[in-house]
């Protein structure tokens, strides 16, 4: 009995173990790659491969090397290679490395014999409206790699400051309409870094972000957002899928300028390169940039759609009286169709840098994802990562120190709000005279509001309580003004998705309640508190202010890791106020306006009321919260 029960388990275990067996070999991945030359044997750079009946595809290093991973249960690989100004090829890979020549594309436009001069903005114009048609109207995932490196410039041989590479995932929304923005999801990652990181103090961030920044068809930028404001010209001729290919110049006086190849048949956008090298002085991001080159190219899926399939980009900064240099490049190799969003917790922002996302090296790291084979001095460079470690260690003390310092700044968040006070001024009487202004009122209790800007600067304690300082400067009739101290505790009640915080705080401050009694005119000088008022033009409030108690409760959400959206109700408790007239002096310049506090029952001032005179409970704001 106990033998015929193992003989079962044997068999049992024997049918799991083939069933695993298989299971594995199902999502087995076999590799292929090759090589694309010309007809003289030079190489052919960022040539488009892709496999046919999938949507897998990648480009050529600069070398003409391409590879790529696919599953084992496609029985044939064949590949279709093309690139601008080359007959495009099909051909059938085997596991060895293939060599394929791509022979030029010398056919001439048959039919167009003359070219009208206007014609180069009409083909313009005809690709805008085209955009719909020619690429995808529903929502993709666009699973690429992405490589970004710097160096010096100005060496016999630039060394790479550092480099990044990772896989991302890009979620595409429809090209029916205009998108700026996106979102992004890290895959995989690994970096370089050499000694040199140390005297860099300075930090890229986008980069994840590249194949939305550079699929300008999408952004509907340069020439595609105002198309009236540049210049156009046909420049030449050109080939792709063997179709007639125009190769427009486009320039303006201001920036940018450059090239887009249009196909006369579908007028579809299958290539630009632009060229910046003058920048606006108000713009942070340019500060000392030197030039920006970028070439992006599309590529035809086979429902005849047009997608984004290669970015490459470089720009210069002066920094120090050095140059740095940063080159960036993007190819899409796979893409899922009808995808959804990327979940808000899984999605690296804009302004994250790559370099601190990424791991560290491994050799095996990219078995199993499609990327752009690196050059020899690339991967030397990483192949030679592990042995570095102990220079890194000696190296990275710098490092280690300015993170620390971003770490700390990181912490920090100023917040701008648009509030509104309710003010209640209650049954009282003012008696007061002087050379200038005389006030004799007799007032009912009466609501009374007003509106101002709150500005104040945070800093994260730990990941939920915080502590800052805001001010408040009113700018309606009524005045509010006021310094607090803030602690607050930040609740995450969605933390599943996008982040919605729930804040109570408290403040404790001071605050001034000004209730406008009039503007008084007077060829008269007067004096109050010592303060001599000679303008002739002087505004009186009736003034409260003291020491406040306010808790509130804000309710936000997170657009982004750097800005916040909230709302924030409070209640306003006076601890001890002190009640007089405040004068305000107008039509002055703004150093040498004078303004004074006159007590109750100062200099003759009479103010009665049977409770406070004025008060302020309720306070409503919207606004936003900016990270460092």
């Amino acid at each position: 009995m106990i033998g015929i029960l193992l003989l079962i388990y044997k068999k049992r275990l024997l049918v799991l173990l083939v069933a695993f067996l298989i299971s594995f070999m199902s999502f087995g991945q076999n590799y292929y790659s090759g090589r694309v030359l010309k007809s003289n044997k030079e190489p052919i750079a960022n040539a488009h491969i892709q496999v046919s009946n999938t949507n897998i595809g990648t480009i050529t290093n600069s070398d003409g090397f391409f590879s790529f991973y696919i599953g084992n249960d496609v029985a044939t690989v064949t590949v279709s290679i093309s690139h601008i100004g080359y007959l495009p090829r099909k051909v059938t890979l085997s596991g060895q490395q293939e060599i394929i020549i791509l022979e030029e594309d010398t056919q001439q436009l048959a039919e167009v014999v003359i070219i009208p001069k206007d014609y180069a903005r009409e083909l313009v114009e005809k690709a805008i409206e085209r955009i719909p048609a020619n690429c995808p109207t529903v929502p993709e995932l666009h699973k690429g790699f992405f490589r970004e490196q710097t160096h010096w410039e100005g060496e016999k041989h630039p060394y790479p400051i550092y480099i990044a590479e990772a896989v991302l995932e890009t979620l595409k929304s429809s090209y029916s309409n205009r998108k700026t923005k996106g979102q992004v999801r890290l895959v995989e990652g690994r970096k370089y870094e050499s000694g040199q990181l140390d005297s860099l103090e300075t930090r890229i961030y986008a980069g994840s972000h590249i194949a939305h920044n550079f699929d300008f068809v999408a952004r509907r930028e340069g020439f595609l957002k105002d198309p009236d404001g540049y210049y156009y010209e046909i420049v030449d001729t050109t080939r792709l899928n063997q179709k007639d290919v125009f190769k427009i110049s486009f320039n303006r006086k201001d920036n940018p300028h450059g090239h887009v190849y249009i196909m006369d048949s579908s007028f579809a956008i299958v290539k630009a390169e632009f060229r910046y090298t003058r920048f606006p002085p108000w713009s942070l991001p340019d500060r000392g940039r030197r030039f920006s080159y970028s070439t992006v190219s599309y590529y035809q899926g086979e429902d005849k759609r047009w997608r984004i399939k290669h970015i490459d980009y470089q720009t210069a900064f002066d920094w120090k009286g050095k140059i740095l240099s940063l080159h960036g490049k993007y190819a899409t190799t796979n893409i899922e169709e009808e995808a959804e969003e990327i979940p808000y917790p899984e999605r690296i922002q804009y302004h994250d840098f790559l370099l601190y996302k990424t791991g560290q090296y491994d050799s095996n790291f990219w078995k199993h994802y499609n990327i752009i084979i690196p050059n020899n001095k690339v991967d030397s460079l990483f192949q030679s990562a592990g042995e570095q470690v102990s220079e890194k260690q000696e190296t990275g003390k710098k490092m280690i120190k300015v993170r620390k310092r971003m770490a700390l700044l990181s912490r920090f968040q100023l917040s701008y709000e648009v509030a509104y006070y309710n003010l209640a001024l209650r049954d009282h009487t003012i008696d007061y005279a002087n050379p200038a202004i005389e006030i004799s009122r007799r007032g009912e209790a009466r609501p009374g509001s007003s509106m101002g800007l709150s500005t104040g600067i945070h800093f994260m304690l730990t990941p939920s309580y915080k502590i800052g300082v805001k001010s408040i400067y009113s700018f309606s009739e009524n005045k509010v003004r006021g310094y607090d101290l803030e602690l607050s505790k930040v609740y995450n009640i969605n933390p599943r998705g996008q982040p919605i915080l729930l804040s109570p705080a408290v403040q404790v401050g001071h605050q001034a309640l000004g209730y406008f009694l009039g503007n008084f005119r007077s060829e008269n000088t007067f004096t109050i508190n010592s303060k001599e008022f000679d303008s002739g033009d002087t505004d009186v409030f009736l003034w409260v202010r003291g020491i406040r108690i306010q808790p509130t409760i804000s309710l936000g959400i997170e657009k982004s890791k750097r800005l916040q959206l909230f709302i924030t109700a409070g209640y306003n408790f006076m601890l001890r106020d002190n009640k007089g007239l405040f004068f305000e002096e107008q039509g002055q310049f703004f150093l040498r306006q004078r303004s004074a506090f006159l007590d109750n029952l100062n200099e003759g001032l009479r103010i009665t009321t049977g409770r406070e005179v004025l008060e302020n409970e309720i306070v409503l704001s919207f606004g936003a919260c900016i990270k460092f």
